[in-house]
């Protein structure tokens, strides 16, 4: 027993010694991230905080939380459970960064790669100030991102099958706090067929994860709003239609007959793209004024849906070309330097110069915060450090181009190992989760 107590500081040591490179960057983004919590205290709020507040505490109706047309449950749930505290909220996301810094850093060294290589990964994630931002709103993002973290993690590196059962429960959890998630699934079993390709206990273990998470969240939504399907929702026709609108001229189309007043577009309508038509104007928007996509209005909301769907289903069938250039044009300004989101969407990551607003927000919340989508900022600044924060930011973050030297990277690796050079390289199937899932979740939001 003394030399178990003599030799663990030794063995403490160690390892800090082994690993004090990663430790060092999760210290430096521990210290950012209590910068950016100290300086926006005790939250940055964007438009659709406002909706996930409400949803959380169900202002207006009846049960738990509210199960809204264009989402899932997920976030609001996790919100509902932390209470009112706009703090407890962001700290729980800045410490699901962190994890997740850990969480790469562990994966990575299971798969072989070295101490140093493995540490610069896990500091290009922990100090990107884009992701830090993100995690002081109140939004899903955080709490998304170490989900879907942890179950590529241990669906790759894990070695026994409870902890596939975990990494697909923890891909439901994903799923279930961002639609996107529902994307990245057919990359998971793909991975593991071609991994586990004899053997079926791993693909069995990830499936019923899977269904551990699901089954009883679908049962719990279908007592509620009788919808069996967790990922289907009444805004689905809506966000299709506005894909398709930007080239929805009837000109040799059959449309449904329930659809042809969607053909009638106005000379302010050409050349707009699909925020415009999902939100702001537009043939549907005439058609249904008062409807919030999914939700609203005086109209069956299902109804309307299949409408548009129906309209957008004809226009894909009739110009698939148009549909793909216009689907590949988005995908690929994910990778493309300069390019800023439509709309407001870009402030999210940013850190503004503005003060707090001070209540407004129609839910329990009566602390100030901080709103970055506001068209009038407020008056005065966020607390300090926050003008170190912003000139922080406007150098360290994920550049588009640094994400587009990732792909290539990747996916020149399988075709060097086909050339003479390569042929010692060995095979990495678990590109099909890292590089294809992320990948697959991006070209499918461009899409839809």
């Amino acid at each position: 027993m003394e030399a178990w107590r003599g030799s663990a500081p030794q063995i403490l040591l160690s390892a800090l010694q082994r690993h004090r490179w990663v430790i060092a960057a999760l210290a430096a983004g521990a210290l950012l991230r209590l910068a950016v919590a100290l300086a926006y205290h005790p939250a940055i709020f964007y438009n659709d905080s406002f909706v996930y507040i409400r949803q959380a505490f169900n202002i207006g109706g009846p049960g738990l939380i509210t199960f809204a047309p264009d989402r899932p449950a997920g976030y609001p749930l996790a919100l509902h459970l932390l209470g009112a505290s706009l703090g407890w909220v962001t700290s729980l996301q800045h410490l699901a960064g962190l994890l997740g810094g850990g969480l790469l850093y562990w994966m990575m060294r299971r798969l072989g790669v070295g101490r140093s290589l493995a540490a610069v990964g896990v500091a290009v994630v922990v100090l990107d100030s884009y992701a830090v931002t993100l995690e002081q709103l109140i939004l899903a993002e955080a709490l998304f991102t170490l989900a879907l973290t942890a179950s590529a993690a241990l669906v790759v590196a894990g070695r026994r099958w409870w902890l596939l059962a975990l990494g697909g429960g923890l891909l439901a959890v994903a799923c279930l706090l961002r639609n996107t998630g529902y994307l990245l699934i057919p990359a998971w079993v793909v991975f593991l067929i071609v991994r586990h390709r004899r053997h079926w206990v791993p693909l069995a273990a990830v499936v019923a994860g899977l269904a551990t998470i699901f089954v009883p969240y679908l049962v719990w939504q279908h007592s509620v709003i009788g919808r069996w399907t967790p990922y289907s929702t009444t805004a689905s026709g809506w966000f299709l239609y506005s894909r398709v609108a930007p080239f929805g001229s009837c000109n040799g189309v059959s449309v449904p007959a329930n659809a042809t007043a969607l053909c009638r577009y106005t000379a302010a309508d050409r050349g707009q793209g699909p925020e415009y038509y999902l939100f702001a104007g537009g043939p549907a928007r005439r058609l249904f004024p008062a409807e919030y996509p999914g939700g609203g209005g005086d109209i069956d909301p299902v109804a309307v849906n299949g409408v548009l769907r129906g309209y957008a289903i004809a226009m894909i069938e009739a110009r698939p070309l148009q549909y793909l250039g216009a689907s590949l044009g988005d995908f690929f300004k994910f990778f493309e330097p300069g390019v800023a989101a439509s709309g407001d969407d870009f402030e999210t990551i940013l850190l503004a110069d503005e003060g707090r607003s001070t209540g407004g927000t129609g839910t329990p919340v009566s602390t100030p915060y901080f709103y970055n989508g506001s068209p009038t900022p407020v008056a005065g600044h966020p607390f300090s450090p926050g003008a170190a924060l912003r000139s922080y930011q406007s150098v360290f973050h994920t550049a588009r181009w640094l994400l587009a030297a990732f792909v290539l990277l990747a996916i020149g690796t399988p075709l060097l190992r086909r050339s003479a050079r390569g042929r010692g390289l060995p095979p990495r199937p678990e590109q099909i989760v890292l590089v294809g899932g992320p990948l697959l979740a991006l070209l499918g939001q461009a899409a839809t």
